[in-house]
């Protein structure tokens, strides 16, 4: 099983659409965005997407199964900082290690531009959260009530690593 990551380019619209449609539908609870409004926008919104932020994915024998994303702050005062978006693995390749893999590579780039990183996970999500502690992410806040999916709501743990000591 060969394992890699790399950043997704416009090339790869369709699988990164594919992929992103898969992860909120398959954990609608864990993303801000909502299946019915992403599984409505064309290509080009999906294009825009990796124009703008960086998105890597993560590949199992070339089959994209994983993606992260980074999203700049561009105000003066706040560009030191940065946030991870979008962290998702295909259920059957979770607890392989791609995860670490794609995380590993976000991370790499965004310490030559960063030296906060900062993440949002579902309070409810356990692997979620242990995979955060693992790699250095740090609580720093909870955020009550943070998703509303149907009648039901989702707490977010507001996490940081400091790429900069």
């Amino acid at each position: 099983m060969k394992k890699s990551a790399r950043v997704l380019t416009e090339a790869d619209v369709a699988i990164f659409r594919a992929l992103r449609l898969e992860g909120l539908a398959n954990n609608p609870e864990a993303f801000g965005a909502s299946l019915a409004r992403e599984q409505d926008r064309d290509d080009e919104h999906f294009r825009e997407i990796l124009r703008d932020d960086m998105v890597v994915g993560g590949f199992i024998d070339d089959k994209l199964v994983g993606m992260a994303g980074l999203r700049g702050n561009h105000h003066p005062k706040l560009a030191h900082k940065c946030h991870l978006w979008g962290v998702y693995v295909t259920e059957e390749h979770r607890g392989t290690g791609i995860a670490e893999i794609i995380v590993d590579a976000v991370i790499a780039r965004a310490q030559a531009h960063y030296e906060i990183i900062h993440a949002r996970v579902v309070s409810t999500n356990g692997r979620a959260r242990r995979f955060f502690d693992r790699i250095g992410f740090k609580l720093y806040g909870v955020e009550r009530r943070a998703i509303k999916v149907g009648p039901n709501y989702f707490d977010e743990e507001m996490r940081a690593k400091f790429l900069v000591v």
